[in-house]
């Protein structure tokens, strides 16, 4: 029996972890099926994310190929693809061992991954509420983020469910200027301390200044901690 492939317009696949209930995937021809299960393999592959992070938005160039029986499917992409836009597919299509058909399918895939997002509305610079999502991989603007790092501060207003990433919030500082902290100077076996405040905001494991609360001298350390700034070696 001869098997028509008719790759045209939309393939719309649901995401991930509804596939077997997308009817674009259990009533089409069984070739095609074969076809979108190979892109699929393919793109898990080369991103290396699990088949059920990646969506087939569309697999265009009408095209209509014979093939005696359900095909075997080889897919290739240009190296360093990254899914992004558009991507041009190159498809294999061999039956009975002999091609039965070569395509390009100028594809949109989107790579689906975890994210945060914002659990509530916050103006630029204040705390963000955020919570787990999920979320294609091209509407990230940044960075991911850790929601276990400290407090999130908005850089510029952003609204509930929106995707969260390093270029939509920094870290709030561990220490802010003017905070009092101790001084702790390291010379051999010697350890001084001092009382001193925060001459700039600043992240564990920075280096800052600060200034020595009895002599006005500004020094420059490492925030060890929310309350200490060490200077010189490790005692």
């Amino acid at each position: 029996m001869v098997v028509g492939v008719l790759i045209a317009g939309m393939l719309s696949v649901v995401q991930a972890g509804m596939q077997a209930a997308d009817p674009a995937l259990t009533a089409a021809d069984p070739a095609l099926r074969a076809i979108a299960a190979a892109v699929r393999a393919h793109v898990a592959t080369t991103a290396r994310v699990a088949e059920r992070d990646v969506e087939l938005r569309w697999l265009g160039l009408g095209a209509i190929v014979d093939c005696a029986e359900t095909p075997q499917v080889l897919v290739d992409t240009r190296p360093g693809e990254d899914f992004r836009g558009r991507t041009e597919l190159r498809v294999t299509l061999t039956s009975g061992g002999e091609q039965c058909g070569r395509l390009r399918l100028p594809a949109r895939i989107a790579i689906w991954q975890d994210v945060q997002v914002a659990a509530a509305d916050a103006a630029a610079g204040a705390a963000v509420k955020l919570k787990a999502g999920r979320a294609p991989r091209e509407t990230m603007r940044g960075e991911s983020i850790d929601p276990d790092a400290g407090t999130w501060l908005a850089r510029h207003p952003l609204r509930a469910g929106e995707t969260v990433s390093g270029h939509d919030v920094a870290l709030a500082p561990t220490v802010r200027a003017g905070d009092p902290v101790v001084l702790q100077a390291i010379d051999g076996g010697l350890k001084v301390e001092a009382e001193a405040h925060m001459l700039n905001d600043g992240h564990i494991g920075e280096r800052v200044r600060v200034a020595n609360t009895a002599t006005g001298t500004v020094v420059t350390g490492v925030l060890m901690d929310p309350r200490t700034v060490r200077v010189g070696g490790t005692p």
